[in-house]
């Protein structure tokens, strides 16, 4: 990490849209240098960024292009990506998923999230193995189902199983946990550009139990913590939550979160650029407010955003006094 900077950018981005996952072959390192181009940050400051729709192809068995690992490149040298897989050629195979143009010609391919820093990690609030013994000193950033169980039946959004990251990092403010998901949507989801609608079966209903299950999640770190005595650390949680303020889901985590609110340049709030609703969210929870104070938090609405993808980033910075 480039020194002890009292700063902290938060940063999420959806990058599955528009051309590169539409008619045309993946091409992750085009898509990384891209994608590069349109995340406002300063590189050389603390920085965690959740990306939603990451992806893996191999177009020989030895042959691995991870666009989060380009990315981290394009950052800098301190920059590591942290993949977690969602759905994989060899685990989920079906058709209607794979045999799509973006993946013509690799032999596996795979889409999930990833996490992207230059933060060190951090220790567990729970003790690793000793030394000697599987798993001694590893830091790892975990990942979780949170859907419902499913075979991917279907072959596209509506089975497909959707997760959780979770990295412990060192911030300049103290350690903290960065989320990082991607909820549920269904094919014509009119529950995400109308939260007033009730459809008991319907993609809410998938979307609340996710968020269920991240509230879990949250318990179970905040229980981990009480174990061992330590304090609560601040929680991030960021992504595409294919859900608007309003709704049941957002709602929801309001009661462990607080929601970082956006502004924009022009005014409006959406970050599905072709959708125009509000679904990318940054939230907070951080009970002895150790990550200093909120500078800005917005929508970054650059023309250039829709050329590669269909979702704005979502930017927050934190300032403060470091540790």
């Amino acid at each position: 990490m480039a020194g002890s900077e009292n700063v902290l950018q938060v940063v999420t981005l959806n990058i599955g849209g528009n051309r590169h996952f539409r008619n045309t072959p993946l091409n992750p390192p085009l898509l990384a240098r891209e994608i590069h181009e349109i995340i406002p940050i300063d590189p050389t400051k603390p920085t965690l960024i959740a990306l939603q729709e990451a992806s893996q192809v191999w177009y020989q068995p030895d042959q691995l292009l991870d666009t989060g690992s380009l990315l981290a490149l394009e950052f800098g040298f301190e920059y590591k990506s942290y993949y977690g897989t969602v759905i994989d050629s060899e685990t989920h195979p079906h058709r209607r998923a794979w045999n799509r143009d973006p993946f013509a010609g690799a032999v596996r391919a795979s889409e999930g999230n990833a996490i992207i820093t230059n933060l060190p990690l951090a220790e567990w609030p729970w003790p690793l193995p000793p030394e000697k013994h599987p798993g001694y000193a590893n830091l790892r950033v975990l990942s979780t189902t949170i859907s419902r169980a499913t075979l991917y039946s279907t072959g596209d959004r509506n089975t497909q199983p959707r997760g959780v990251q979770v990295a412990s990092v060192e911030t300049p403010f103290g350690p903290a946990f960065f989320m990082a998901t991607h909820l549920t949507t269904f094919i014509g989801d009119t529950e995400r550009a109308d939260p007033s609608l009730e459809h008991a079966n319907g993609p809410s209903q998938s979307r609340q139990h996710e968020v269920e299950q991240i509230i879990r999640v949250v318990n179970e770190l905040r229980a981990a913590e009480a174990e061992v005595g330590a304090k609560p650390r601040p929680i991030l949680l960021a992504g595409d939550f294919n859900a608007q303020p309003p709704s049941k889901e957002i709602q929801r985590l309001l009661d462990v979160f607080e929601f970082l609110p956006p502004t924009s340049k022009s005014g409006s709030l959406a970050t599905h650029i072709k959708q125009g609703v509000q679904i990318d969210h940054i939230l907070l929870s951080d009970p002895l407010k150790k990550l200093g104070t909120l500078k800005e938090c917005f929508i970054y609405e650059d023309a250039r955003v829709n050329a590669v993808t269909d979702h704005r980033p979502v930017i927050v910075t934190f300032e403060g006094s470091a540790e």
